[in-house]
């Protein structure tokens, strides 16, 4: 039966440094094994917007990638590297390109090319400046494109009661820095029944931390083009773009704009 992520990613952890599996039997135990967590990293990816559900698992995934790696299993390679085509989370991306001597076989390189998108989609924050430009909330575009832009503060209208209202705010909002989804703002519900509503206010991040992380975004940039092959228009590891990009149009697109329900 299909394991849950966690047990999935404990079933197949292994060394880096570890050898083939020499038994056929064990062979086909790691790739039915492995088969199951694609399925399930897929449909956790893509169910998260892109994101893990709990700290700490994507080292637990570039462990299991290690064990995949030994069996040399391209279509299972594969299957893997379209999960991290609809991988939203640098953490993970970087986890699974530190894996010791990750080569620029199939799921480094789109791992890379989901990363060097990842490391280009924000510009250098000015001095002063309100933009939250690596702000990403999922499945609720316009609010993304609010922490990115130079608004500070916004009325969102997309519920379907308050209790939904409240809901929103308390998974997205703290009035702290929201580590997962790169942005610091605290939301205030109010209204009622289809009319709630939340406005989200932009707290000021340190010019100089917001700066220092560019700075260090900008550094990995220039690594990951160092690394891997160049494709075209300079994104590294061509073949893994393009997965990557497969991996991403399979995450619905859910929201008003996309004809599906609410968005939480």
């Amino acid at each position: 039966p299909p394991q849950p992520l966690s047990a999935s990613l404990e079933l197949l952890r292994g060394p880096a440094d570890a050898g083939p599996p020499d038994d056929a039997p064990t062979r086909a135990l790691f790739a039915a094994l492995g088969g199951g967590l694609c399925d399930v990293l897929d449909a956790q990816l893509r169910g998260a917007a892109g994101r893990l559900p709990q700290p700490g698992q994507q080292a637990a995934v570039a462990s299991a990638f290690c064990s995949l790696r030994r069996l040399a299993d391209a279509p299972l390679l594969q299957r893997f590297a379209r999960c991290l085509g609809g991988c939203s989370e640098g953490a993970l991306l970087k986890a699974v390109l530190g894996v010791p001597r990750a080569d620029a076989g199939c799921p480094v390189a789109c791992a890379a090319a989901a990363r060097y998108r990842q490391l280009l989609d924000y510009a250098k924050p000015a001095a002063g400046s309100w933009e939250q430009g690596f702000a990403s909330v999922p499945r609720h575009p316009q609010v993304t494109a609010f922490l990115r832009g130079p608004e500070t503060e916004m009325r969102y209208q997309n519920f379907n009661d308050r209790e939904h209202a409240c809901n929103f705010a308390r998974k997205h909002f703290h009035g702290t820095y929201n580590r997962l989804e790169g942005h610091f703002a605290e939301a205030k519900v109010g209204g009622k029944g289809g009319n709630a509503f939340v406005v989200i206010t932009k707290c000021q991040m340190e010019g100089q931390s917001r700066l220092a992380q560019w700075n260090a975004d900008q550094a990995e940039l220039q690594e990951l083009i160092k690394r891997f092959p160049q494709g075209q228009g300079g994104q590294p590891a061509a073949a893994g773009a393009q997965l990557a990009a497969a991996g991403a149009q399979k995450r619905p697109q859910r929201g008003r704009g996309a004809g599906g329900k609410k968005g939480q």
